[in-house]
């Protein structure tokens, strides 16, 4: 089964309000909630619980107004607490509609199990990561990926547990 996510080309093409909070809930059961703010071509969103495919499409409305052509997007990932393929199929969606249109997306303080599966399926070389938001602000725009997946923790994940 494959989700299907509103980061159409007129879902994006929405102008933002300028510094506009949004906060929201996904799956009314408080499975996820997220924050997003918005400056400029600024957008960063923190989300809080678990991303998965119940909680991926309405995580996608809320960002949708705010990502628009050429917007840098920060998704500050350290409070997620489970990650599944939805997630991960909105993390390339919003990746690639980044690169299409002159903008970025950089994941904020992945935890180390969301590191691992990133590794796991090879999109740590795809999608960028930075420690926290406050670095990921500053790369907003860059294409460097800092050291926060050093080749040791790629040739340990990718070669399994080593006890």
């Amino acid at each position: 089964m494959c989700a299907s996510f509103p980061f159409t080309q007129r879902a994006l093409s929405r102008s933002p309000h300028p510094s506009r909070s949004g906060a929201g809930e996904a799956a009314g059961d408080s499975l996820l909630r997220w924050d997003i703010r918005s400056h400029g071509h600024l957008v960063v969103a923190t989300v809080d619980g678990e991303l998965d495919l119940a909680t991926a499409p309405s995580l996608a409305d809320g960002l949708s107004p705010g990502v628009t052509a050429g917007s840098h997007v920060v998704l500050d990932v350290a409070r997620l607490t489970f990650c599944g393929a939805a997630g991960l199929n909105l993390f390339v969606t919003l990746h690639h509609h980044a690169e299409l249109t002159g903008g970025s997306l950089r994941l904020a303080g992945p935890t180390a199990a969301l590191r691992r599966v990133l590794v796991q399926v090879g999109l740590d070389d795809v999608l960028l990561t930075a420690p926290d938001v406050t670095s990921a602000t500053t790369l907003a725009g860059g294409r460097r990926n800092p050291a926060s997946l050093g080749a040791s923790m790629r040739a340990h994940s990718r070669g399994g547990p080593t006890r």
